[in-house]
């Protein structure tokens, strides 16, 4: 599974809209639909984080059994 994949299927079953999402971690709804879409390559860490925290979980819970690789964070940010 990919952690777009992922955090789309989280999103929806705590019933929460993209936009809503974006709005809780400070981004837009177009970049949250990017991330479940795979239209970005990489999710920045504080992008990853703030969903993590809405969601309630840590980010390793988050991006455990995706095909997300860790060194991804560090292309993002720079």
């Amino acid at each position: 599974m990919f952690l777009g994949d992922k955090i789309r299927k989280i999103r929806l079953e705590k019933g929460i809209g993209r936009n809503e999402l974006a709005d809780l971690i400070g981004c837009t709804g177009p970049h949250i639909t990017h991330i479940e879409k795979r239209q970005r390559d990489t999710v920045s860490l504080g992008t990853a984080c703030g969903i993590a925290k809405v969601f309630g979980m840590s980010v390793d819970e988050l991006i455990q059994d995706t095909e997300f690789d860790i060194r991804d964070f560090m292309k993002n940010d720079k």
